[in-house]
């Protein structure tokens, strides 16, 4: 399960990066919640309409750690913006509410 959580966290990631908000959308379960300094336990639909923007602006991520325990996950990761601005941050996603993992997930 681990193995199978750290890959679809790198995964979606991959798709922000990419914008490609359909790939975001499936990955995470209709049950899906998220909450920051800015937003509080905002439903799926509500992070789309209230957090999804262009990521042109992201150079890239540099993944640095993801801890994978149970159906909890932790991952930090290092954000380079494309005019050289930068900032840290790590996420704790339920593997839950990240969709279907392991053996024939989609």
């Amino acid at each position: 399960m681990s193995d199978d959580c750290e890959r679809l966290i790198r995964d979606l990631f991959a798709a922000y990066l990419a914008n490609d908000r359909q790939r975001v959308a499936e990955a995470l379960s209709d049950d899906f919640r998220f909450t920051s300094p800015f937003d509080d336990d905002l439903d799926k639909a509500t992070y789309f309409e209230r957090c999804w923007g262009d990521t042109g602006w992201i150079a890239r991520h540099d993944i640095e750690r993801i801890f994978v325990r149970g159906e909890e996950a932790f991952v930090t990761y290092l954000c380079l913006a494309t005019d050289g601005r930068s900032f840290r941050n790590t996420s704790f996603p339920a593997a839950a509410a990240l969709g279907p993992v392991g053996p024939g997930a989609s």
